[in-house]
């Protein structure tokens, strides 16, 4: 969640054309500052990988843990703009399988 915070925190704007909100398999493409490259967030079965201008930089998760759900909600006001994320994520090793539902909101860049 700290990686993703982190991206949210320093992006210029979200695309909204090529994200996808409200659905357990959310996709987040944020804009950077610069305005020529972008981060992209998504579900990929049950990985939660980080892509750089198209190039995957990896899974975010560890081994052992399985992403069942991954939400996004964008949260607009005329003087900022905020996600809502929700994730659910299982333990692989837990012979009852385990499962943590994690809710973060967080601001853009500029919005505070």
């Amino acid at each position: 969640m700290d990686r993703i915070s982190h991206e949210i925190r320093q992006a210029k704007n979200i695309d909204m054309i090529n994200s996808v909100f409200n659905s357990n398999s959310g996709v987040l493409r944020l804009n950077n500052v610069d305005g020529t490259s972008y981060i992209q967030i998504e579900k990929n079965g049950n990985a939660l990988e980080l892509y750089s201008n198209g190039v995957l930089v990896g899974n975010l998760l560890s081994q052992n843990i399985y992403l069942n759900k991954l939400i996004f909600n964008r949260i607009s006001t005329p003087n900022s703009e905020a996600v809502k994320i929700e994730m659910e994520l299982q333990d692989s090793r837990s012979k009852t399988g385990k499962t943590e539902t994690l809710y973060n909101t967080i601001i853009l860049r500029g919005g505070y």
